[in-house]
């Protein structure tokens, strides 16, 4: 058996549900480890959930949190040893309490890198501590998986080795949601156009921008799902403006019926936070899914592979720049063309990467003893 962790509730997590899904129809047994953060009690079959309430996007003051999260890990896996052949752990926050747990009990260990803390440069002391840790985390774990080939530059060279790369693809039989098709369609009798956005309410991703713009003009009407930090305004500006409907948290398939039935997907991810530049988005691959243009920032390499490959629309970070793209610029045949690039990209380059993904590599993976 394998234990998969992830440090969310992992409701959904579209990348995990990779795995799972393979796992699943391949007959094979896993169990997932998931902290559960809020105050819902969630049951999943083959999840064990770490309950204790607290937010995201907090930084520090979440310290005494993880810590508690490292010793449910450790202790669970030390004590169930003999249930379990190999170890999944999904990031840093994971993989630390993870691994130290192999030192006694000598298992296989996978280091799946989501999203990496490290930074080529890291400031302060904390930050270059925990960069170095996982970067020595990379360099000992028996099997690596990123989510980008162009991310191994996040790692220190001297730290560097093999990898296997699963871009954050969707991997999900979508069903059309009928109730969402006609609630889009109703919203279309009142505004010119619909944007939508899933995903997390993180600092940085211009949600503060997009948010103004929306409630400031009434032609257009933002559908937005998800959880984090800014949750509370995302909240309080849905409830001031009819144009800004506030979905709350929501399944995967919910969440591409959504971006589907759009006219395009928000995507900024704002130079502020550093490991921007690196980010590997689930958006732009549900994009390219879902024949559907992208709007996000430049300076970025997601910005780079858009223009590249022409499937959106790249601005600069900030109120001023949204404003203008969408009063000025905005053209519905543009958008239109790109959402047909999208979908010959989807096709030619990543249709069937995940399936072949899971059974070329991953189960080799599961079959190491």
């Amino acid at each position: 058996m394998v234990i998969l962790i992830r440090s969310n509730e992992a409701n959904p997590d579209p990348r995990l549900q990779k795995y799972i899904n393979y796992l699943e129809s391949s007959h094979q047994n896993y169990k997932v480890l998931a902290w559960n953060r809020g105050k819902e009690n969630i049951k999943k079959a083959n999840f064990t959930y770490f309950n204790l309430q607290t937010g995201y996007g907090l930084a520090y003051k979440n310290i005494p949190y993880k810590i508690a999260w490292f010793i449910f890990i450790f202790i669970y896996l030390i004590r169930n040893r003999k249930s379990y052949s190999l170890i999944h752990a999904c990031d840093f926050d994971t993989m630390l309490p993870a691994y130290y747990s192999t030192i006694f009990t000598r298992k296989k260990i996978v280091f799946d890198v989501f999203d990496w803390f490290s930074n080529p440069q890291p400031k302060g002391f904390i930050k270059c501590t925990i960069n170095r840790i996982e970067n020595i985390l990379f360099k000992k774990t028996d099997f690596a998986i990123i989510c980008e080939k162009y991310r191994i530059n996040q790692v220190n060279p001297k730290y560097r080795r093999e990898f296997f790369v699963l871009p954050n693809i969707p991997s999900i039989q979508l069903k059309d949601d009928q109730d969402i098709y006609k609630k889009v369609n109703s919203q279309r009798l009142n505004y010119k156009y619909i944007l939508s956005y899933v995903g997390v309410f993180d600092q940085f991703r211009g949600l503060e921008d997009i948010l103004k713009f929306v409630s400031q003009n009434e032609d257009f009407c933002l559908n937005i799902a998800g959880y984090g930090y800014l949750e509370n305004l995302v909240f309080e500006i849905s409830e001031k403006y009819d144009n800004v409907i506030y979905w709350g948290k929501v399944d995967y398939n919910t969440g591409l019926n959504m971006m589907k039935n759009s006219d395009m997907i928000i995507a900024f991810y704002y130079c502020q936070d550093d490991d921007h530049f690196y980010a590997a988005p689930n958006k732009y691959y549900e994009g390219l899914f879902l024949g559907k243009a992208i709007l996000t920032n430049n300076d970025t390499l997601l910005a780079q592979n858009t223009i590249k490959h022409d499937t959106g629309f790249v601005i600069q970070e900030g109120l001023p720049s949204i404003s203008t793209f969408f009063l000025n610029q905005f053209n519905i045949d543009d958008v239109q063309q790109k959402n047909k690039n999208t979908k010959a990209i989807w096709q030619t380059a990543f249709e069937n990467y995940t399936e072949k993904f899971m059974t070329e590599i991953y189960q080799k993976i599961l079959d190491e003893k």
